[in-house]
């Protein structure tokens, strides 16, 4: 979010569309969708969605949008942001194959940004597996800001330290 907010300027009519499985950062995007106010679509395969319990609770009372779509050239025509994690996450690795043959279509690569609005940027949690789920050419693109989201990351990171240490504790 910080680093939408340092590239953007606001959140107002921002799109959010994260290309790859309903997992536990899909769901902190739902989150933030629904205390920002913005729209969220998920463009994954049937069957690897969010639970639509988590859904209805984390949009009871939300100004924003969540959908999910099984097209990802469909999802993406108005984004504002291409998001994309492993599609194996820590703990999944015995799923990665399987997964390569569902997520296939749904790499964040050179077609997908071209069919995405001119204006709309990429990022990526880190650390990306090159040519699966997000292609090097996309990553190192113009249109990347997944070193800028890394190194906000790491402010962020020391802001929560700093708040969560006291002060003088050599100890620390």
């Amino acid at each position: 979010m910080m680093t939408i907010k340092e590239h953007r300027g606001s959140f107002d009519d921002l799109t959010v569309v994260f290309v790859g499985d309903g997992n536990n950062v899909a769901r902190s995007w739902v989150d933030a969708c629904s205390r920002f106010g913005f729209t969220f679509i998920l463009a994954c395969p049937n069957g690897f969605g969010i639970e639509r319990a988590f859904i209805d609770r984390a949009m009871k009372s939300s100004a924003g949008i969540y959908k999910e779509i099984n097209d990802p050239f469909a999802a993406v025509k108005n984004a504002d942001v291409l998001y994309a994690d492993v599609w194996a996450s820590m703990g999944q690795e015995s799923q990665a194959d399987e997964k390569k043959g569902h997520f296939s279509t749904f790499q964040l690569n050179a077609d997908l940004l071209r069919r995405s609005p001119g204006h709309s940027v990429v990022m990526h949690c880190l650390p990306a597996h090159r040519d699966e789920e997000i292609t090097d050419d996309v990553m190192e693109s113009k249109r990347s800001l997944v070193f800028d989201q890394a190194e906000n990351r790491l402010h962020a990171q020391r802001a929560l330290l700093s708040l969560l240490i006291p002060r003088g504790r050599a100890d620390a």
